[in-house]
């Protein structure tokens, strides 16, 4: 009875962990899928994970998300044009960040009190350098940041 005992409250204190540590792992993929499509050129595969609204971090607005604002976002490269780029290039010199609400606000104080978070929320944040004096490879480092927000069987991009 012990032994059922101590494995229960083991459960109950480890689970919570090893659910968080799965979600910032999968929004760590799924980020990381979202960068290698700018460099395949597939801008569509980002725009198709729009949340019904995006939230501007810097302005803390929201924005409806429509067909044209997907073809806005689409129209032009993040990616630098005037060097070459390729996603082996960007993992040399990037190093992706996922935060929770409590790391997003220590890190980014001035965008915190504008994020409207909602419980499970996570930022990616794909503009993390590796090292100082890296190659920029996007024309603003923000566009390769997303709050993205769980859905059912999905997550969604909710703010930039």
């Amino acid at each position: 009875m012990v032994r059922q005992l101590a494995i229960l409250l083991f459960l109950v204190l480890h689970i919570p962990a090893l659910w968080a540590q799965d979600q910032q792992a999968a929004a760590k993929a799924f980020g990381r899928t979202l960068i290698q499509s700018y460099f395949d050129h597939n801008c569509s595969y980002v725009a198709d994970h729009f949340g019904d609204q995006l939230y501007s971090l810097e302005a803390g607005v929201a924005r409806p998300v429509d067909d044209q604002v997907r073809r806005l976002f689409c129209k032009d490269s993040p990616l630098r044009g005037d060097i070459a780029v390729s996603f082996a290039l960007y993992e040399q010199n990037y190093v992706p960040k996922v935060y929770d609400k409590a790391a997003f606000k220590k890190a980014f104080p001035a965008w915190a009190a504008r994020v409207p978070w909602k419980k499970g929320d996570l930022f990616f944040d794909g503009s993390h350098p590796r090292a100082a004096g890296h190659t920029r490879l996007f024309k603003s480092e923000r566009q390769a940041q997303f709050l993205l927000r769980r859905q059912v069987d999905c997550l969604l991009i909710v703010g930039f």
